[in-house]
């Protein structure tokens, strides 16, 4: 039997020291990680042959996630999860990643278009 390959993701995240913790957790999960990318052009360059990319909503080039999410799953067939940093004031229900796996915000919002299931948060 042969062996599968490994999800390959794209982690699109502008602190380096999260981008670095998310790879971590990722290749110990067995995932191979293609590239960390800090805005929107070092996403695109990198997302040939990636299975799933983490995207920040806020990048080095501005809040160019969600826009950078329809992008990568029109163009290029990625799955993407939304991955953003709240403060402590936001309210708890609003924590937590969006899985969306064709990445669409119809009506603007990443769980818009009944597309988006919410992951974490309360």
């Amino acid at each position: 039997m042969k062996n599968a390959m490994p999800a390959t993701a794209l982690i699109v995240e502008d602190e380096i020291f999260v981008a670095l913790d998310l790879e971590r957790i990722l290749v110990d999960a067995g995932y191979a990680v293609k590239a960390i990318a800090a805005d929107r052009d070092g996403a695109i360059d990198a997302a040939r042959d990636c299975s799933f990319a983490l995207v920040d909503i806020n990048l080095r080039d501005g809040p160019t996630g969600p826009e950078l999410a329809r992008t990568l799953a029109r163009d290029y067939g990625v799955k993407v999860v939304f991955r953003h940093r709240q403060s402590r004031t936001d309210r708890a229900s609003q924590r937590g990643a969006w899985l969306c796996p064709q990445a669409v915000q119809r009506s603007g919002h990443p769980g818009g278009g009944g597309h988006c299931q919410r992951v974490g948060g309360g």
